[in-house]
């Protein structure tokens, strides 16, 4: 089955917000056009050309506040972005906050309420996978407030 196949049957099948923060920065001009669908859940196939991303879910919480229904979940994500050049990767980054920064969505049985950008750090890593160069690698913390619909 191929990459994209396997992509889109991820996505009828399951339901989370790691899979709505994928669908959106897909969905965007600016960043599908630098990232387009290579957006992957922690592990990068090591054919997959830059720049990519991938997600990560650290944590889920059960808030529980007085002005919240009880027990909305919430989910706190890396999502990181690597790129060959510095400007490049921040250029995804700066398109991804902007996308992001307290988005508030629905797709495919998932309803998003808040996105919230909590921390964002840079760095230069070396990739597994053969003699290529380091990567730029900005990586931003995202809680996600979301429910099944």
């Amino acid at each position: 089955m191929e990459r994209a196949q396997l992509c889109q049957g991820e996505e009828t099948e399951m339901k989370y917000p790691e899979l709505v923060i994928r669908r959106a920065i897909s969905a965007d001009p600016a960043l599908g056009r630098l990232v387009g669908f290579r957006i992957y859940p922690m592990i990068v196939p090591t054919s997959a050309p830059m720049p990519f991303a991938t997600y990560q879910r650290n944590s889920v919480n059960r808030l529980q506040a007085i002005n919240s229904p009880p027990g909305v979940p919430t989910v706190d994500m890396s999502l990181s972005f690597f790129a060959e050049k510095y400007s490049e990767a921040r250029e995804i980054a700066d398109a991804s906050r902007k996308l992001l920064d307290h988005l508030r969505t629905s797709s495919q049985g998932v309803s998003v309420s808040n996105v919230t950008i909590e921390d964002e750090s840079e760095d230069m890593v070396q990739l597994e996978g053969g003699d290529i160069p380091p990567a730029w690698q900005i990586t931003m913390s995202l809680t996600v407030q979301w429910s099944e619909i």
